[in-house]
This record gives C-alpha cells, sequence and structure tokens, in this order.
C-alpha cells in the first residue's frame, strides 16, 4: 500500500491496516513490542506511526493476577506506574504505556508516491479522520482523469452513513475511485452510484 518500497512486508502491511481501522487509528507501544516489535520499528522510522501520548491504564505484573491498573504519576520516580501492595510502588517503562497513532498525511502521500496525481493542495479531509480528498489520477488509457478518495472504517454503519451523505453532496459526473483500508469482505451491501470501491 505505501509505495513500493521492500521494507514493507505483507506482515507490516496488515499490522499498519489493522491500525487505520481501529477507531483511534492507534496502538499501544506494549502490542507493538509483544507482538510487532520489527514491523513496528519499519512503521516508527518511515514516519507512518507518530507517538500520541500514552496509556493510563496496564497490566499488573508484579502481583501475577494480569489486573488491570490505574496508573499515576510519581514525581519522586520521575514517572508513570502503580502501587502493588506486595511489591510497593512500581514503574512501568515509558515505551509500554506509550501510543502511537497513523500518521494519515505519511499515508495519503506514500499511498500515491507512484500515482500521477493533480492535486492543488495534497489531502483534504472531508470527513476529519475518516475521508479524505486525495485528488485526481489518469487511471489506465482513460482521457479523463479520475477523482480519488480514501476512506477507513466503511464497516460502521455512522461512517457509512457519512460518507453517503458527502457523497450526495458532493455528486461526480463519471467514476470516483474510492480506497480504503477496511476489507473487501467487510464492505456495506448498498453501493454508492458513481463510487467503486476498492480495498
Amino acid at each position: 500500500m505505501p509505495g513500493n518500497s521492500s521494507c514493507f512486508t505483507p506482515t507490516t502491511l496488515e499490522l499498519l491496516l489493522n491500525a487505520v481501522e481501529t477507531p483511534e487509528a492507534s496502538i499501544s507501544g506494549a502490542v507493538l513490542d509483544d507482538f510487532h516489535a520489527s514491523e513496528s520499528i519499519v512503521l516508527k522510522e518511515t514516519g507512518l506511526l507518530k507517538s500520541h501520548g500514552h496509556e493510563e491504564v496496564s497490566v499488573s505484573g508484579a502481583d501475577h493476577d494480569d489486573a488491570p491498573v490505574t496508573l499515576s504519576w510519581s514525581a519522586e520516580d520521575g514517572g508513570l506506574g502503580y502501587f502493588s501492595p506486595t511489591a510497593g510502588w512500581i514503574n512501568v517503562p515509558e515505551d509500554r504505556i506509550a501510543r502511537f497513532r497513523v500518521d494519515f498525511p505519511v499515508l495519503l502521500t506514500r499511498l500515491m508516491v507512484q500515482a500521477d496525481v493533480s492535486s492543488r493542495s495534497g489531502p483534504t479531509p472531508l470527513i476529519p479522520d475518516l475521508l479524505w480528498e486525495i485528488g485526481d489520477v489518469r487511471l489506465g488509457r482513460r482521457t479523463q482523469r479520475v477523482p480519488i478518495w480514501f476512506a477507513r472504517r466503511l464497516h460502521e454503519s455512522s461512517v457509512w452513513r457519512q460518507i453517503k451523505d458527502v457523497a450526495k453532496a458532493r455528486p461526480t459526473t463519471g467514476l470516483r475511485v474510492v480506497l480504503t483500508s477496511t476489507p473487501s469482505h467487510r464492505f456495506p451491501d448498498e453501493a454508492i452510484a458513481g463510487h467503486l470501491l476498492v480495498g
């Protein structure tokens, strides 16, 4: 998806698309470290995942019960942690509670890196964090350029309604392509006239 770089293995792309489809387009540092260490390095180095705050809860590692615990700041220790009845104050490493969010300007730029895109201002949000107008692209041997949108979370009915409303408010005379991170098996059953969904 993000250009033809050899560093984007199928596993890396799958992780990226899964992150894009989450409600906040984000993923925790603990999940990245525990399950996707090598893929997350690539996504961070390319700017597709950027640091975006931290988790407010963690799993208690001191009491071996895997219970969620609320984190609080310790000025004395200079970090976030929690109090364990058996072990006292436990610092939680910052990288374990960091949150990383998909950087959509970087994603959309990389997505269209090899396309002949005509756009005055680059990707423009039509629905904040859900739908962007990328520009017009020449597809195949068509004489006319085709407008391209990018959307996420099409499987969510409230998002689909919003996208239909925007499409109705901005009709197209020909074809409009809607690229999406939503897998095709999760597309809504109904179509929008003049719009082609590409998963």
